[in-house]
């Protein structure tokens, strides 16, 4: 019998126990009867692992919750860590060729940032712009758009951008049934707040230059990657409008981690995918996973391959490993 004081039902106030994490662990469902009188109380940790050893891999509870709750878990990452956690990509411009190549030639153009989170990738292509070309005005030649599943990043890097005219900030799940640009019903119903009124998405079709940097593996399912990329983001994309993708691969570091940790089973949810002490998830690409979610009728592939980076640690004395993976494309 579970005790009632580990039972959900004696804790309506609280509704579910939450275990490992914040995962809502189906506590009535247990495959085991925890040992409460040789061992009590039993730890949130101690029953998720036992719970999932018994079954073989992370329960169809936990499993849910965490796909259901991908934009929840992003918003508490940024809630926490604020714009502190990532750097800013200094390497952008360098890598993506083609806005660079737009910005050698004054060109006037539209960026859109997709996952912008709190603006590290906006921020390393501004930064650097006068390198590539002293004469260009990006306040005046870019118009540059960003959405983010989380409140709380877009929140900051509002503020961040308070005064910058040119720079359209707005809150959306990729994940979510609604469409990522300007509808007419938007149109129609244009807040009378200025600040608002700057902050609302593009047009459809009207984005020549696209970053998407570390976000498809935030995403669980590639089913959902191949919707999103084939809806969503084709319908961002002027027609010859770039994409740019970076990501994790397979045999990255990381990824190595996580296939040698002893509770595996409780934080692997796919071959490829796996749940961070966080919350949040993360999905490792090969060529092969990534390219295919590309429909040939919507995008051609520019470039696909793997980008291998040796990462030192100056401090700990560490020098890692990494591999990511990076394509780019263009919209039909």
């Amino acid at each position: 019998m579970i005790p009632s004081s580990l039972s959900s039902s004696s804790n309506k106030e609280r509704g579910r126990a939450n275990w490992n994490n914040d995962v809502l662990f189906d506590i009535e469902h247990l495959p085991f009867v925890p040992d409460t009188e040789n061992y009590f109380p039993y730890t949130k940790g101690m029953l998720h692992r036992k719970g999932s050893r018994e079954r073989g891999g992370m329960s169809e509870y936990a499993r849910k919750h965490y796909v259901n709750n991908i934009a929840k878990y992003w918003d508490k990452f940024f809630k926490v860590n604020q714009d502190k956690f990532f750097k800013n990509r200094q390497w952008m411009l360098r890598e993506y060729v083609q806005l660079t190549q737009a910005i050698k030639r004054n060109d006037r153009f539209n960026y859109c940032e997709i996952g912008c989170g709190c603006g590290n990738t906006i921020n390393g292509i501004l930064a650097n712009v006068h390198s590539v070309n002293d004469k260009f005005n990006s306040s005046n030649q870019m118009d540059i758009y960003g959405f983010d599943c989380s409140e709380h990043a877009i929140k900051i890097l509002r503020e961040q951008y308070r005064d910058a005219p040119n720079v359209h900030l707005f809150v959306h799940d990729l994940l979510s049934e609604e469409g990522v640009v300007l509808t007419s019903q938007m149109a129609e119903n244009i807040p009378q707040d200025e600040f608002l009124r700057r902050h609302l998405p593009p047009k459809p079709h009207s984005i020549n230059y696209s970053s998407m940097i570390f976000v498809l593996s935030a995403l669980s399912s590639l089913d959902d990657m191949k919707r999103i990329i084939n809806t969503k983001i084709y319908e961002l994309l002027a027609q010859n409008g770039i994409l740019f993708l970076r990501d994790y691969a397979v045999n990255d570091l990381a990824h190595y981690r996580y296939l040698n940790e002893k509770d595996i089973y409780t934080k692997q949810l796919s071959e490829e995918c796996f749940v961070r002490g966080d919350g949040t998830l993360v999905y490792f690409f090969s060529i092969d996973s990534l390219k295919s979610l590309f429909n040939e009728d919507k995008f051609q592939i520019i470039s696909c391959e793997y980008v291998d980076k040796v990462v030192e640690n100056k401090g700990e004395g560490l020098t890692m490993n990494r591999k990511f993976i990076q394509l780019i494309c263009r919209a039909k």
